[in-house]
């Protein structure tokens, strides 16, 4: 089984997909734990109801600019290598109450340390709050509306105390009878997500 998470090193996502299925969760978050070490999980909400894929669309842009905010511009001419990590999808009613459906995604972000961050906690994830509050803030519908509440405490960056429990975590809807790693799980990359 190894080698099949020696496959993302490589490049070969798609390959390593097919290896999930919507009941393998210990697959899963064995895989999280393989990609691994982490320092940071973060998440992004969204305030609007909007599509699985305009939500992977506003993520994308979000990991761009993120990029761009915390590694600076020109990132990747001066040689710099992208944040890396992997970021889940998940749906949860919009309500905070869950009482009120639609289901609308949300994201869970699981990002390795990178040099270009500050070695204090403190300051790595006030500076990585700093940017998603701002970045969030400018995500925007095709009518110009915003899309994520920027002063919502539910966003934010935190560091990652028990990495187990964590996959753990993020892998509790993989038992949904929709639910695919396929279209539920990407990694991060320099062009956003893939």
């Amino acid at each position: 089984m190894h080698t099949i998470f020696n496959q993302e090193r490589n490049g070969d996502i798609d390959k390593l997909r097919k290896h999930f299925g919507p009941s393998d969760r210990d697959v899963i978050k064995e895989w999280i734990q393989q990609l691994g070490p982490y320092r940071f999980t973060g998440t992004l909400n969204f305030s609007r109801i909007i599509t699985p894929k305009q939500a992977w669309e506003h993520c994308g842009t979000f990991v761009r600019r993120f990029h761009k905010r915390t590694l600076h511009r020109r990132w990747a001419m001066k040689g710099i290598a992208p944040h890396g990590g992997v970021v889940i999808m998940e749906v949860a009613p919009l309500d905070a109450r869950r009482t009120a459906i639609p289901m609308v995604p949300h994201f869970h972000f699981l990002l390795r340390d990178h040099p270009s961050l500050a070695r204090s906690d403190h300051d790595a994830i006030s500076s990585m709050n700093a940017a998603l509050q701002s970045i969030a803030g400018n995500l925007k519908d095709e009518n110009e509306r915003a899309v994520c509440d920027s002063s919502s405490k539910l966003n934010g960056f935190k560091i990652v105390s028990t990495p187990e429990h964590l996959s753990s975590y993020l892998a509790k809807q993989v038992h949904y009878a929709e639910w695919k790693a396929s279209s539920n799980v990407k990694l991060i990359c320099g062009t956003g997500v893939g």
